[in-house]
Formats: C-alpha cells, sequence, structure tokens
C-alpha cells in the first residue's frame, strides 16, 4: 500500500517538474 502512494507521489513530482520546465 505505501508503495503505491510512493509511487504516485513520484508520478505527481514529474509532472510538476514537467510543467515547470516547460513555464
Amino acid at each position: 500500500m505505501k508503495q503505491e502512494l510512493l509511487c504516485e507521489i513520484e508520478r505527481m513530482k514529474g509532472f510538476w517538474i514537467g510543467n515547470q520546465d516547460r513555464l
């Protein structure tokens, strides 16, 4: 369960980083 949550967090971090990179 914890691993799944970490996966989601990593995915969201990558999403935010990608958005900031575009800006």
